[in-house]
C-alpha cells in the first residue's frame, strides 16, 4: 500500500537518501527491503534472534507490505516471521501484507505465520520432500503498479528435492522511474546446479534484462558459488552490476577478487559498522529526501527543492506541493521530524501528474456542482461546504457558476426552515386520499386549512422517508390545489402519514370510483342516484 513509502523513516542518516533498496544488517542471514515510489516489498526476513530485521521495520509503526516473500523456508531467511509477529501483537496489531510466499507456495503465510513454535516447523519442513512454486503460481506475485514490477522463477520443478535451497525461488524486483528500468536479481541460497539453470535458461535474456544489482547466494560462500558465476552476471546483465553480500564476516577475499575481475562492485553489511546497507539503481536520479533541522512542513521542502519548476510559471506552487503530497502518501501540513526519510518524485513525474491531477480536480467540480443543484437540502450542503475548501483553487468560469447555485442553495435551506418552523407552530396539515395517496397540503395555520386558505406548500411522498416539497400549482376542479414547481426534498415532515385508499365521501367506506357528474368518489351504495326524474349510474 501506498502509505507504506515512508517506511525508511527508521533510518537516520545524516545526507540525502538515493537509494531505494535496502539490505538490512541482520548477521549471517538475508533480509532487504525494496521501496518503490509507495510501493514496499520484503524478501526473506532474516532469523529470530535479529531485532533489526522485520521488526525494525515494524518498530516504525508500518505493518502492511504489498508483499512479502520467502526465498526458502530456512531459518536465516524465514524465521524472523515469528520475531516479527510477536512484536505486532504486543503492539496490538497485526503483521499484514499482500500476499506472503514462499517455495512451499502462498498457503505458508498460515503454516508459518500463525505457527506458534517455527524452529518445529522448519525442522519438518526440512525433513519433507520440497516442493517449489510453479511459474503459474509465481504470476500471482505481480501486481499492476506504474512504478514497480515483480516476476518470480524456480529452476527445480522435478519436485523430487529434499533441499529447501535448490528449491529456493529466484525473484526479480523491477523499480521503473520515468520510463526507465532498473532491477534487483534475489537469488537466495541457490545451489551451483540452479545457478547453471539459471544461466542457462530459455527467457535468460529476458530475466537479466535492466538487472543492476544481484544478491550473493548463500552470503557468497566460495564453496556454493559456481565457477562462472561471476562471469556469467557480466555477460547476461553487462559491467557495473553491483553484488549484494548479507554476513556479518567480510566477504572471502578470494571470491573478492573474481567479482572484481568481473567487472562487478560489492556492498557489504560486513562493511556498515552494524548499519544497513542503501543500495541506489538510479545513480543521477534522487529518490528520496531527508528532512534537516528546522524544516516544519512538506510545503517548505518543496519550495526549497523544486524552485525552478516554481519558476516555470505554468505550475503553481500548491499544485507541486499536492503532486509531492500524494507521491510520498504524507499530508502538505504534518510535522516532519528531522532525518524522516520521504520518496521524492521526479521532475518529469511531476510534470505528468499535475495536468492530470488538474483534469481530476476539474471533473470533481463538476460532480459538486451538480450536488449544488440537487434539491435534497443536505446533499447540497455537503457539496457547498467541499466546494469552500477548494474555492481558492476554482477557475473562474466555475467560481461564477458555483455563487449563482450558492443563491438556490440559500433559498432551498430557508425554505426548508420555514416548513419545519411552521409544522412546529401549528402548521394545519391537510390530506386528501382521493387526490393522491400520498399527498400532504400545508396550511399557515389549522384554522386557514377549515377554510381552505392560506395553502402554502404541497408535499408529495417519493419514496419511504424522502418526500418532494412543492409550490401551490393552479386550483383543481374538485378545489385542491395541485402541485406546482418542486423546490426541495426533505425527510419525512412530522405527523406525516399515508392513507393506501380511497374512501367514499359520502360514508368513508372504499371507494367504488371516481364520480365525473358529481366530482366525489363514491362506493358501490352510492354509486347509484336519482337526478330529477333520470336515474343515474356513476361511471367508475
Amino acid at each position: 500500500m501506498r502509505r507504506m513509502c515512508l517506511l525508511l523513516a527508521l533510518l537516520v542518516i545524516p545526507a540525502p537518501c538515493y537509494s531505494v533498496t535496502i539490505m538490512k544488517n541482520v548477521g549471517h542471514s538475508d533480509c532487504y527491503v525494496v521501496i518503490s515510489d509507495g510501493r514496499i516489498v520484503v524478501i526473506d526476513v532474516g532469523p529470530t534472534s535479529s531485532a533489526e530485521g522485520l521488526v525494525a521495520l515494524l518498530r516504525s509503526g508500518y505493518f502492511h507490505y504489498d508483499r512479502i516473500v520467502i526465498t526458502h523456508v530456512h531459518s536465516d531467511h524465514a524465521s524472523g516471521l515469528m520475531t516479527a509477529g510477536k512484536y505486532a501483537r504486543q503492539k496490538g496489531s497485526l503483521l499484514s501484507t499482500g500476499m506472503l510466499v514462499s517455495n512451499h507456495g502462498e498457503h505458508d503465510i498460515d503454516i508459518v505465520v500463525r505457527q506458534s513454535n517455527l524452529r518445529d516447523l522448519l525442522t519438518s519442513l526440512r525433513s519433507q520432500r520440497v516442493v517449489a512454486m510453479d511459474d503459474q503460481a509465481l504470476a500471482k506475485l505481480a501486481f499492476a503498479d506504474e512504478n514497480m514490477a515483480i516476476e518470480g522463477f524456480t529452476l527445480n520443478k522435478s519436485g523430487q528435492s529434499r533441499n529447501e535451497n535448490a528449491s529456493g525461488l529466484v525473484l526479480k524486483v523491477t523499480e521503473i522511474r520515468d520510463g526507465q528500468r532498473r532491477a534487483t536479481l534475489f537469488l537466495g541460497d541457490i545451489g551451483k546446479s540452479e545457478q547453471s539453470r539459471l544461466f542457462a535458461h530459455p527467457q535468460a535474456e529476458g530475466i537479466f534484462r535492466d538487472v543492476r544489482a544481484v544478491t550473493l547466494p548463500h552470503h557468497g560462500r566460495s564453496t556454493t558459488l559456481n565457477p562462472d558465476f561471476f562471469d556469467s552476471i557480466n555477460k547476461l546483465a553487462g559491467p557495473g552490476v553491483t553484488l549484494l553480500h548479507s554476513d556479518r564476516k567480510p566477504l572471502n577475499r578470494r571470491v573478492a577478487t573474481k567479482a572484481a575481475k568481473a567487472g562487478l562492485a560489492v556492498k557489504s553489511t560486513a562493511d556498515a559498522a552494524g548499519g544497513d546497507v542503501l543500495v541506489n539503481l538510479f545513480e543521477n536520479d534522487k529518490a528520496f529526501h531527508v528532512v534537516e533541522p528546522g524544516i516544519t512542513d512538506l510545503a517548505e521542502i518543496v519550495t526549497r527543492e523544486k524552485g525552478s519548476l516554481i519558476r516555470e510559471g505554468n505550475l503553481k506552487a500548491y499544485e507541486i506541493v499536492d503532486a509531492v503530497s500524494k507521491f510520498c502518501n504524507r499530508p502538505a501540513s504534518d510535522f516532519l521530524p528531522p532525518n524522516t526519510v520521504i520518496s521524492w518524485p521526479s521532475d518529469a513525474w511531476i510534470r505528468r501528474e499535475i495536468p492530470r491531477r488538474r483534469e481530476e480536480f476539474n471533473r470533481e467540480t463538476e460532480h459538486l456542482i451538480a450536488s449544488l443543484q440537487s434539491l435534497s437540502v443536505e446533499e447540497s450542503t455537503a457539496a457547498e461546504k467541499t466546494l469552500a475548501v477548494r474555492r481558492s483553487r476554482l477557475s473562474q468560469v466555475h467560481a461564477e457558476r458555483v455563487d449563482r447555485l450558492l443563491q438556490d442553495v440559500a433559498a432551498r435551506r430557508r425554505t426548508e426552515n420555514e416548513i419545519l418552523g411552521g409544522l412546529r407552530s401549528g402548521w394545519g396539515i391537510g390530506r386528501n386520499s382521493n387526490i393522491s395517496t400520498s399527498r400532504l397540503f400545508l396550511y399557515g395555520s389549522k384554522a386557514e386549512q377549515e377554510r381552505d386558505t392560506g395553502l402554502r406548500y404541497v408535499i408529495e411522498q417519493q419514496s419511504n422517508n424522502i418526500w418532494e416539497v412543492h409550490e401551490v400549482g393552479p386550483i383543481d376542479s374538485i378545489g385542491i390545489s395541485t402541485p406546482g414547481k418542486s423546490v426541495l426534498r426533505m425527510k419525512r415532515p412530522v405527523g406525516a402519514t399515508v392513507v393506501d385508499r380511497r374512501v367514499c365521501e359520502y360514508c368513508g367506506r372504499t371507494a367504488y370510483g371516481y364520480c365525473t357528474m358529481r366530482h366525489k368518489y363514491v362506493c358501490s351504495s352510492h354509486r347509484s342516484f336519482t337526478q330529477g326524474t333520470t336515474r343515474w349510474i356513476c361511471p367508475p
